[in-house]
């Protein structure tokens, strides 16, 4: 039995079509038979999809241990404290291309404390707010290849103890 949904390649659609194909794919909550909470990997990376969407799929899915949000645009921080309190055993997450403002990073530092893989490249946040960034079992993060990164990557070494690699893409 497969544990993880990829809707990337399905690219551009918005939340009324992920949410039917999700809900034929084991999202249902009154199907007793079917297991939301199997599911430890969803990418909706390019998906179209909206806040409410992504709430639609949380309350249904509590225990994903990864979950890929690249390019969606459209969602709002509020997501991610959301994401930290629908799914506390989260270890991957990938937000590359996404619009999450500096704000946001306080909310994976709060409600991600699983955290072990964190992906913002070509984000909005600033190299002053990532390095200022604690994540106790964080092992890799990866982050856009600038000066500017590169210079704040021993400071985040030094605030997450645990760390095995800083990549640049």
């Amino acid at each position: 039995m497969w544990n993880g949904i990829d809707m990337a390649p399905i690219s551009d659609i918005a939340d009324d079509s992920t949410l039917l194909i999700l809900s034929r794919t084991g999202f249902r909550s009154l199907d007793p038979h079917l297991n939301a909470n199997r599911f430890m990997k969803l990418s909706l990376a390019r998906c179209n999809i909206t806040d409410n969407g992504v709430l639609y799929i949380l309350e249904r899915c509590s225990g994903m241990r990864y979950i890929d949000l690249s390019f969606c645009t459209k969602l709002s921080d509020n997501v991610l404290s959301l994401l930290g309190h629908a799914c506390p055993r989260l270890q991957y997450l990938i937000l590359r291309k996404t619009n999450f403002s500096g704000p946001a990073l306080r909310l994976i530092q709060n409600h991600f404390l699983s955290l072990r893989h964190l992906n913002i490249v070509e984000t909005l946040f600033s190299p002053n707010q990532v390095s200022f960034l604690s994540l106790p079992w964080l092992e890799y993060l990866i982050l856009s290849d600038t000066k500017a990164f590169r210079t704040i990557a021993p400071t985040f070494k030094q605030n997450n103890p645990r760390l095995k690699a800083v990549h640049f893409i």
